[in-house]
């Protein structure tokens, strides 16, 4: 009869293999031809990190049955199967609702957006570790994400800032076992560990294309973050508000809101008037609460007309003439917003929106090779007028031909603009993402995307993973385990 060591040890190496045969099962649809293969690099990208984890626990399991603790590693070790199996569950359960119907086309078009966005910004970057994050690099994953009590999931975010992922993995485990609490802890850092930026929507965006938009908002986040342009973004805005003689105060101000104004003026070029109308639209409220509010150092944002004016302003190119059609469309969202909610803060503010914009979009960087934002991501002038096309068509219930998904996510919202009622027939709604789906499908994007890295990148990037598997079972160590204690419920 074999020594409960050895049926053990089998188990153990069992359960380890499971997961590999998990991944590799996915991976099987990720690849050419499959109904996941857009997302073949994200899948390689996380399936290496927990490849690496499990070569570690194969070298424990080894360690242990050399040394005769099988039975008094195996807590430990399954502690770690588990955790892997749960970060791994984390972005199966966003993969798997591309496998669904009537989910697939949403999530297929804002992801397209936000890549439109991140992909050719990263293939302007400087393949120079100094500029790229190696921690990420690959293209942003959209799902659904379910309200939580207490939260802002009623708005789209970006995963990958450390307070969204404790806000997303908040619904995980019950907060009043000390036990669970500890663990979900680790899992939170844990989920950081994989390379694969996340942006969240919530499920009822599903049913309203006028808010896919505001992806595009999270995507500039997500482009910030990997290539790095904090603190150049931070002394480009600072630079020209001093040159223009603006004081410390006001320029305290906008140092405080930079990341959010930067992630909505990129919006904003990409899509054109159409950002601007839809991020109105989203946060209208009580006109007694939004002219109650006051520029304050505290917050992340500026008042909400003044977002609304930047991105108005950062909506067509500088220098574009008034008479322009776009600029006019920018200037009477603007006007529209003022007349129903017209601005009680410091009107000096409103002077500096224009320095502001032309700082963050216009300003050649080196991290992206002397290039501006605007040149790599701003819409033309044959995007802007198709998109209009698109309006036009959308609102008379004709027929919406596949094309840029920039230009059909705008179009959208310009219908909107026009006449709230635009998406009231369903058939509507379904037929743009079947447009932007087929476009998709037959690999129509919007301006430049990465190319293949440099080897010298490429070896960094495997180190990088192989360092975040090691992070990530670190999390789920001795104390892991203890937690964990075997047992029957």
């Amino acid at each position: 009869m074999p020594s409960f060591d050895e049926r053990k040890t089998r188990e153990l190496q069992a359960k380890i293999d499971g997961v590999a045969i998990e991944l590799d099962a996915w991976r099987g649809l990720a690849q050419a031809q499959g109904p996941l293969e857009k997302h073949h690099t994200q899948m390689r990208r996380i399936g290496a990190v927990i490849d690496d984890a499990l070569a570690s626990l194969r070298d424990e399991l080894r360690n242990a049955k050399t040394n005769g603790t099988i039975l008094s590693r195996s807590p430990h070790l399954e502690t770690k199967v588990l955790a892997l199996h749960r970060v791994w569950a984390f972005f199966r359960d966003k993969l798997a609702l591309r496998l669904v119907g009537h989910t697939r086309p949403f999530l297929r078009t804002a992801d397209a957006l936000a890549w439109s966005i991140v992909g050719p910004l990263l293939g302007a970057r400087r393949d120079d570790d100094r500029f790229v994050r190696a921690r990420r690099g690959e293209p942003p994953l959209v799902y659904l994400a379910t309200p939580i009590a207490g939260s802002l999931a009623n708005t789209p975010f970006a995963l990958g800032r450390e307070f969204n992922v404790a806000r997303e993995l908040a619904e995980f485990g019950d907060p009043h076992d000390d036990a669970i609490t500890k663990i979900d802890a680790r899992l939170r850092s844990a989920i950081d560990k994989v390379p694969v930026p996340l942006i969240g929507v919530p499920w009822y965006q599903l049913a309203f294309p006028g808010d896919l938009a505001l992806v595009a908002h999270e995507a500039a986040h997500v482009a910030e973050f990997d290539l790095g342009l904090e603190s150049v973004l931070d002394a480009a805005v600072d630079g020209a508000l001093a040159a223009a003689g603006a004081p410390d105060p006001r320029r305290r101000l906008w140092h405080a809101w930079r990341v959010e104004v930067f992630a909505d003026v990129v919006a904003a070029a990409a899509l054109g008037p159409a950002y601007a109308s839809a991020l109105g639209a989203f946060l209208a409220a009580p006109k007694e609460q939004i002219t109650a509010e006051r520029a304050c150092e505290r917050s992340s944002y500026p008042p909400t007309t003044l977002r609304v004016a930047l991105a108005a302003i950062a909506a067509t190119p500088t220098g574009t003439p008034a008479a322009d059609s776009d600029a006019e469309r920018a200037a009477a969202i603007r006007d529209r917003w003022c007349a129903a909610f017209p601005p009680q803060y410091d009107g000096a503010l409103d002077g500096d929106a224009a320095i502001v914009v032309t700082a963050l979009l216009d300003t050649p960087l080196t991290a992206l090779g002397g290039a501006t934002i605007r040149s790599i991501v701003g819409l033309s002038a044959p995007q802007r007028r198709a998109a209009e096309e698109v309006a036009r068509r959308v609102a008379r219930g004709q027929r919406v031909d596949p094309q840029d998904v920039r230009v059909l996510v705008a179009g959208a919202c310009l219908a909107l603009c026009d006449s709230p009622s635009a998406f009231d027939d369903r058939a509507r709604i379904t037929a743009l993402l079947g447009a932007a789906d087929a476009s998709i499908a037959a690999g129509v994007l919007s301006g430049r995307t990465s190319g293949a890295p440099s080897q010298a990148a490429a070896d960094a990037t495997r180190r990088a993973d192989r360092a975040r598997a090691a992070e990530l079972l670190a999390l789920f160590g001795e104390e892991a385990a203890a937690d964990a204690a075997p047992g029957i419920g």
